[in-house]
């Protein structure tokens, strides 16, 4: 009863006409025992909540680690492309790892591993990234195999569809030591998991 009391006067304070009434206090009429304790105050410290500093959804405090597969097609030899990457996220906008690629087809295998930063930009649900690497290539070609170094550079897009769960997509350029070939390009669809 008090507290309908308290918010009936507050209401009407608060109305323009306010300055034309008077409240008058309530007595108390005993229902209530004051003797009991309640667990928090209204000025309580601890019921202060942090302003709302969470980051979009998938954010993970940092340190933390993301893992990403996934498959497409490469330009020049066209072949199916497939792409893996664990990466240790040191803060939100720096990840660094290895980075592995496969190619194949009836003729060709290519694998190129590399190891290199990936910067980020977080743009709400979206995640925008630049990554580059330097590494080894191993090509099998018609039944001749060759090793050379290999530079590599890309760009990711990953939306965010769960806390932890992001899909997206990422075009990797590669240049290898070779007279052959020179360079192999490659688009996939990825998934990732950010934990």
């Amino acid at each position: 009863m008090k507290r309908i009391l308290f918010l009936l006067a507050c209401v009407l304070t608060m109305s323009p006409l306010a300055h034309a009434q008077t409240i008058v206090p309530v007595e108390d009429s005993g229902l209530v025992d004051e003797t009991a304790s309640t667990s928090t105050s209204v000025g309580d410290a601890s019921n202060l909540k942090p302003a709302d500093q969470t980051l979009p959804i998938g954010r993970t405090q940092h340190p933390s680690f993301n893992v990403r597969a996934g498959a497409g097609t490469s330009f020049d030899p066209q072949m199916f492309w497939m792409v893996g990457s664990v990466e240790a996220a040191l803060d939100k906008f720096v990840a660094i790892g290895p980075l592995f690629q496969v190619g194949l087809d009836s003729r060709r295998t290519y694998f190129i591993g590399t190891f290199g930063p990936r910067l980020v930009l977080p743009i709400s649900f979206f995640e925008v990234g630049l990554n580059g690497g330097l590494g080894f290539a191993y090509r099998d070609e018609f039944g001749f195999t060759f090793y050379n170094f290999a530079y590599q550079a890309g760009v990711n897009i990953d939306m965010y569809i769960l806390k932890e769960l992001s899909v997206g997509v990422l075009a990797n350029f590669n240049l290898i030591s070779s007279l052959g070939v020179a360079d192999v390009g490659s688009i996939t669809g990825t998934l990732s998991y950010h934990f």
